[in-house]
């Protein structure tokens, strides 16, 4: 008998917030920053459904985000669990590369670390409204790049459903 671990099957959509779920025009504020549209998070609420994948941060946004230890988050942090959590979303993980404009290695990094962990990434998408490092990290097929005027749109939507469930 083969004494193999069985990996656990997951998806992933590696998630930035700003120019993602919202934009330049985003009119909601949150003390005294740009805020959290509810349209995109309704919008990345129809992806988990469809897909069944994990949200993962890489946003700037995850510095005080915190999986465990909510009483340590900040108010922004706390803030976009309540946005995402209006919709039944969870983040699961952050990454945690060093250098925050390597956000494409944070995210191979996070791989590694779940494949260690038994589970598989199977598919994966990247939202992100700047192309940080991810062309260097062989990472393009994956970006869904937004744009920071714009934010999160259905377009962005169906192109991360062909990723994320083929």
């Amino acid at each position: 008998m083969d004494n193999a671990k069985i990996k656990k099957n997951i998806k992933a959509i590696f998630l930035d917030v700003d120019g993602v779920l919202n934009c330049l025009g985003t009119k909601e504020r949150f003390n005294g920053y740009l805020g959290i549209e509810d349209e995109k998070v309704s919008l990345l609420a129809e992806l988990v459904k469809k897909s069944k994948a994990n949200i993962l941060l890489t946003s700037s946004w995850k510095e005080y985000w915190h999986r465990k230890n909510k009483e340590k988050q900040d108010s922004f942090a706390n803030y976009l669990d309540a946005k995402l959590a209006k919709y039944g979303l969870v983040i699961s993980l952050k990454t945690m590369e060093e250098n925050p404009f390597n956000r494409g290695v944070g995210i191979k990094e996070m791989i590694q670390k779940l494949d260690q962990l038994d589970y598989y990434v199977s598919h994966y998408a990247i939202f992100d409204d700047q192309f940080f490092d991810y062309i260097e990290c062989g990472l393009e097929d994956k970006l869904i790049k937004t744009d920071d005027r714009v934010g999160l749109t259905k377009a962005h939507i169906l192109q991360a459903e062909k990723l994320l469930n083929n």
